[in-house]
């Protein structure tokens, strides 16, 4: 199991050193999703963004997953308030929901819907609403593919609409009995002009510091090839913050 483990993590690792220099996407972190009633949580970050130039970023996450049976519904909720260096205020966010059946052992279908908005990047409003499956291996770890239908609305009132095939997963690995780590990876072609491509890589550091609350170091590589105008391609984002896991 430990040869195994190790070759995943190589085969992961490869994949990052691919696509780092990438991303900008929808981003969903999963608990045990065979694990039955109640869980979630909520994350507090303060982070350094490089992007258009934002000197601050105040952000919190909330994750709720409540299962019973063989479904699992899923909430998640972002709030993201932001100062550029030269402008007011302005935030960013999304709300998502996300309905999954475990069709058979460690095998689960799925359908989402999401509403986003994202000012720093110029979006006045992003709709999705999806279909998909994903497969678990080794608890916590998991890769999952789906199709989803795309609503932009752009601040200057350029609309965009497309569908678009998505690739993802997640791996988890304890590093130290006190540090845990788990890295997301999607890649979001649209279906008709694969050159037409959002990544997303983010990978969290994770300590405890008393029971239910962890210290996060969290880095982020966004991409998206074409994004509104005067956006830059590329973003990073270093975020530092507390959690509360339920």
């Amino acid at each position: 199991m430990k040869k195994k483990k190790s070759e995943l993590y190589v085969f992961y690792c490869l994949l990052v050193i691919h696509f780092s220099s990438f991303s900008q996407i929808l981003s969903i972190d999963h608990t045990d999703l065979k694990k039955n009633g109640l869980s979630g949580f909520t994350e507090l970050d303060f982070d350094y963004n490089k992007s258009t130039q934002v000197d601050w970023e105040f952000i919190n996450n909330t994750y709720i997953n409540y299962a019973a049976l063989k479904y699992s519904l899923i909430f998640m909720n972002k709030i993201d308030i932001n100062k550029a260096a030269s402008s007011e205020i302005s935030n960013n966010g999304y709300q998502h929901v996300r309905i999954l059946y475990n069709l058979k052992k460690n095998f689960f279908i799925e359908s989402f819907i999401q509403n986003q908005y994202d000012l720093i990047q110029d979006v006045k409003n992003r709709k999705i609403i999806g279909l998909g499956f994903k497969r678990t291996i080794l608890n916590l770890n998991y890769i999952g593919m789906s199709i989803f239908y795309e609503y932009e609305l752009l601040i200057d009132d350029i609309l965009n609409k497309c569908y678009r095939f998505n690739l993802y997963n997640q791996l988890y690995f304890k590093i130290f009995n006190n540090l845990t780590s788990s890295s997301f990876l999607y890649i979001q072609p649209s279906l008709i002009n694969f050159s037409d491509l959002r990544l997303t890589f983010k990978s969290t550091f994770s300590v405890p510091l008393f029971k239910q609350f962890f210290f996060n170091l969290t880095i982020l590589f966004t991409h998206d090839s074409s994004p509104a105008f005067n956006i830059p391609k590329t973003n990073y984002h270093i975020l530092n913050g507390l959690k509360f896991k339920f």
